[in-house]
């Protein structure tokens, strides 16, 4: 709700090439880039949906590995 805090804060992760972003607290799956800097939202583990679009909101995890190679990722669904 803090557009001027939110603009100086998207600076400081582009300026620092900040490669992932992970956050939490909306209750969904969303990908995308903030900038240029890429970020997952993940809040799926078990608590009520703020919409019901099946791309967005269904039960996961995230499996991240993090390595010399890089960052990897994969969304796991819990039927």
């Amino acid at each position: 709700q803090d557009l001027t805090s939110a603009e100086k804060l998207n600076a400081l992760f582009d300026e620092n090439n900040v490669t992932m972003l992970f956050t939490s607290h909306v209750h969904g799956y969303f990908k995308g880039a903030w900038g240029k800097t890429p970020y997952l939202v993940s809040g799926g583990a078990g608590i009520y949906f703020h919409g019901n679009d099946p791309e967005h909101y269904f039960y996961h995890y995230l499996k991240v590995s993090v390595s010399n190679k890089g960052l990897e990722y994969q969304v796991i669904k819990v039927e």
